[in-house]
């Protein structure tokens, strides 16, 4: 058995075994995001990810706590989330 690392990520080698995650894994470590940044995209793709919270914080290098917080943005202030990514709004404190 291949060890595909975090989230799927296989050798270069070898074609990524999750293309979502693989997806995820390199746009976010490519992009210049700041950590709410990363924990909102990572809460959004949890919508159409197999991953838990845990698998993905762990996986992305994110603070659990972090997805949980976006997540609830999500579930009680849709709207926000956009301009969280867009980097127009931050978490204060």
């Amino acid at each position: 058995m291949v060890d595909t690392g975090p989230i799927g990520l296989a050798p270069s080698r070898s074609p990524p075994l999750d293309p979502d995650g693989y997806a995820l894994a390199v746009n976010i470590a490519r992009r210049h995001l700041s950590k709410g940044q990363q924990a909102m995209i990572a809460a959004k793709a949890r919508f159409v990810s197999n991953q838990s919270q845990r698998d993905m914080a762990r996986d992305l290098g994110l603070a659990q706590g972090r997805i949980a917080y976006a997540s609830t943005v999500l579930d009680h202030a849709a709207d926000l989330a956009a301009q969280v990514v867009a980097g127009a709004l931050a978490r204060k404190g």
